[in-house]
């Protein structure tokens, strides 16, 4: 599989999208025992549709069938917007020798880049991005933000009672806690309070702060704001006075929260949830005692 890397999605008026960029360096491939299927529709949803299409164009065109191959399915198409911009790595799949299909792909089109996974992954396309000193994209560059986002919120552990994280570096932190030090922007916030509370890092007033515009723009439908679910946990480690209020609004979608802080309270709290039926309630019951 391949993963592409690319530029900032903001564009002027005249520039082409990621999507018309990438798909005239697509058009240039081929050669030496290897070819690209065109970009994909609907009907090749899947790694099996690609390879069936694959089989197909081998059939139709007289191409040796032990030629080598690289696409993408319609799963993969996600990663652009309905305006063409790449919002994600772009993952590009594969079949025959995975040698010719990387000397094939080469180092994708100019202003982005390709990671090779090795025989048992795709390759990936993406954006080609800078960094500071420390590793640190700018602000304003959207996608350097996405891949430093990616990078430090993938655990480094996963069971099935808990998820654990890599340490923030400080620069790291500072940068993240510099995103919520202005006006609260709560769309713009849920990227940023994740991997702090994750690391049990949002501090008291960021808390209050984002508690009182959640509150205030989500008033009567709480869990309509994705940030909800690292706000409860901090309000519930922070033992802030509205923690518990905040959770009974939220309801039982809140249990895993309140499993993770066990108390009187929150067993009191998981029980009542428990018995009306909710199985993650009644997990969360379990798993707090």
């Amino acid at each position: 599989m391949v993963v592409l890397v690319g530029l900032n999605t903001d564009r002027t008026a005249g520039q082409r999208s990621d999507l018309s960029r990438i798909k005239a360096w697509w058009r240039t491939l081929g050669g030496d025992g290897f070819i690209v299927l065109p970009p994909p529709t609907r009907g090749r949803y899947t790694q099996s549709d690609g390879h069936e299409d694959a089989a197909e164009m081998f059939a139709t065109q007289g191409i040796a069938t032990g030629t080598s191959f690289a696409y993408w399915h319609w799963q993969s198409h996600d990663a652009f917007d309905r305006s063409g911009d790449l919002q994600g790595v772009l993952y590009l799949h594969w079949g025959g020798d995975h040698a010719t299909v990387a000397t094939g792909l080469g180092e994708g089109p100019p202003g982005y880049r390709i990671v090779n996974n090795g025989p048992q992954g795709a390759f990936q396309l993406d954006k080609v991005t800078a960094t500071d000193a420390d590793g640190l994209p700018d602000p304003e560059d959207t996608a350097g933000v996405r891949q430093f986002l990616s990078r430090i919120d993938e655990p480094r552990r996963r069971t099935a009672r808990s998820t654990e994280y890599d340490p923030l570096a400080p620069a790291e932190e500072r940068w993240l806690h510099d995103r919520l030090s202005g006006p609260v922007d709560l769309d713009a916030a849920v990227r940023f309070t994740a991997p702090l509370e994750h690391r049990q890092a949002l501090t008291p007033d960021e808390t209050a702060r984002l508690l009182s515009a959640w509150r205030e723009t989500y008033a009567g439908r709480l869990t309509a704001w994705p940030g909800w679910r690292s706000v409860l946990p901090a309000l519930l480690r922070q033992e802030h006075p509205a923690a518990w209020e905040v959770a009974a609004e939220l309801g039982a979608d809140a249990a895993y929260a309140l499993a993770a802080h066990p108390s009187p309270r929150s067993l009191e709290q998981l029980r009542a949830w428990a018995l009306t039926g909710d199985e993650g309630a009644v997990r969360g019951w379990f798993r707090a005692h």
